[in-house]
């Protein structure tokens, strides 16, 4: 999945989408230049990770031949995860270029014991092992894609998780209210589109209100009662009846929820 690092250039006078070699914390990668000036409120990610060098002709062999052992090893990790019975989906592998850690995302519906898996997998690879849950905007992020507006999607070249999608500061914010909201407001990933984070001055995109604190809900077919929405912390809170544990969910799947019905007031 492409993680996005502000670095100093090193004087290399590089232009954008070329390719470079990188230094960092991980050990050594192949890295594209995204952008040669960034916005002030940016900064160096750390002083320490560096930008060695462009790429050469025996760099792009060694990551073609790292291309085909993420291959093989896609293989035998999915004969694991059935042999382990593990409910887990694999979606990808990423060899780190000079070999040094190999990165297996995948996906669940909870959270999976996954050590049994990761010591033989080190078995096998003698390398470190890296598992990666992933979550649907990540999943769009390491796939990629068209969206709406016919442009690949943002999140595969812009650092979309500089600020979040919702703008609380404004009281304009698209997210006032999303129950109704069109599907071509969510992206790939079924969740709002990563460029209305930068629409806070524009008019929201529907105007409901949400249920009031203390009111009765039902959700994924429980009732409960709404006890807190704080949308700076993006938290929400619902206590479900004849439970002692209360549920709590992001502001942003709470909404997401409303839009498909999922939740409603009673």
């Amino acid at each position: 999945m492409g993680e996005f690092y502000f670095l100093y250039d090193e004087g290399l006078e590089l232009k954008p989408r070329e390719k470079v070699i990188v230094k960092i914390s991980k050990g050594k990668d192949i890295a594209e230049v995204a952008m040669i000036e960034f916005p002030q409120e940016f900064k160096v990610t750390d002083p320490q990770l560096r930008i060695l060098r462009r790429v050469n002709d025996a760099d792009i062999s060694q990551q073609e031949r790292n291309a085909q052992r993420e291959k093989e090893a896609f293989g035998i990790c999915l004969s694991k995860i059935k042999k382990l019975e593990l409910p887990m989906k694999l979606l990808a592998v990423k060899y780190i270029f000079d070999g040094s850690r190999i990165t297996f995302y995948f996906k669940a519906d909870s959270k999976v014991d996954f050590r049994k898996l990761v010591r033989e997998l080190a078995a096998i690879f003698r390398t470190r092992i890296e598992l990666r849950q992933i979550g649907p905007r990540d999943e769009t992020e390491l796939f990629g894609g068209l969206g709406v507006c016919g442009r690949r999607v943002c999140c595969t070249y812009w650092c979309c998780k500089a600020k979040p999608v919702i703008n609380v500061d404004s009281p304009k914010t698209p997210f006032a209210g999303l129950q109704g909201m069109s599907n071509k407001a969510l992206g790939l990933c079924s969740r709002p589109l990563c460029c209305l984070r930068y629409e806070g001055d524009a008019e929201p995109c529907c105007k409901i209100a949400l249920p009031a604190v203390n009111s009765k809900i039902v959700i994924d077919e429980q009732n409960g009662v709404l006890k807190l929405i704080d949308i700076k912390a993006n938290q929400v809170c619902i206590q479900i009846d004849g439970e002692e544990v209360e549920l709590n969910i992001s502001y942003e799947d709470f909404l997401l929820k409303l839009n498909e019905g999922k939740a409603k007031k009673i």
